[in-house]
């Protein structure tokens, strides 16, 4: 698509379009010039999805091709929440979904239902799974003392896990977490909410005896009050 860069394909369930993000560039720093776009298969016409032309990325079409979530940020996403929006494949900016979670939504897998969402999203010391309805209705899912995602080697904490393709037709999640004690592995959370770790890729780190991760919190030089593991 001439000089800019582009990715994140989600096809449609008949086949006849795909969503995609297009970029400015492949500068990272230029990345903030995005926009989510649907392209015609047959015709190979590019459409934008929503007229926007900053801050968007991701199109996902619901399996039953009526809806497109997709993320916007109205800001620079180093300080402003991406959130989660829904519109529908004819376009437009439709509605914004995650508000009430009040964290920057990371990533985002339909259920098969059509009618909700699994996103991720930091939360204080660890990361959370959402299920979001598409009235903005939310519930957090549960998963026990494990920490989804993988963690950041610089800077503490962890990525939020990826969740495209991760939901099953029968509600089952897989995703890698981690713990203190834990090296990244692969889990799923069961319909009936048992988590289950499924790989044991790590077992040689995981006979260490690891030191215990301890909660503290401190005044910052913005003079709020922030969180850590120490």
């Amino acid at each position: 698509f001439g000089t800019r860069s582009d990715g994140s394909p989600s096809w449609s369930p008949d086949g006849k379009s795909i969503g995609f993000t297009t970029y400015a560039d492949a500068i990272l720093n230029d990345q903030n010039a995005s926009y989510a776009a649907i392209l015609d298969v047959a015709s190979k016409r590019v459409r934008p999805l929503t007229g926007r032309t900053l801050r968007e990325s991701d199109p996902i079409f619901s399996p039953d091709g009526k809806h497109i979530a997709y993320f916007y940020t109205d800001g620079d996403s180093q300080v402003s929440l991406s959130q989660l929006y829904v519109t529908t494949p004819a376009g437009g900016a439709g509605t914004e979904i995650s508000r009430a979670i009040d964290r920057p939504i990371g990533d985002a897998v339909w259920a098969s239902d059509s009618q909700s969402l699994i996103v991720t999203a930091p939360d204080g010391l660890t990361n959370a799974l959402y299920r979001v309805s598409l009235d903005g209705k939310f519930s957090r899912i549960e998963v026990g003392e494990i920490t989804p995602g993988i963690p950041l080697t610089t800077t503490g904490g962890s990525e939020v896990p990826a969740l495209r393709n991760a939901l099953a037709a029968d509600g089952s999640l897989v995703f890698v977490a981690t713990w203190t004690a834990q090296p990244p592995e692969l889990f799923v959370r069961s319909p009936n909410r048992q988590v289950t770790k499924l790989s044991d890729f790590n077992a040689q780190l995981s006979t260490i005896g690891w030191s215990a991760a301890e909660p503290i919190a401190f005044r910052t030089t913005a003079g709020v009050t922030a969180d850590g593991l120490l």
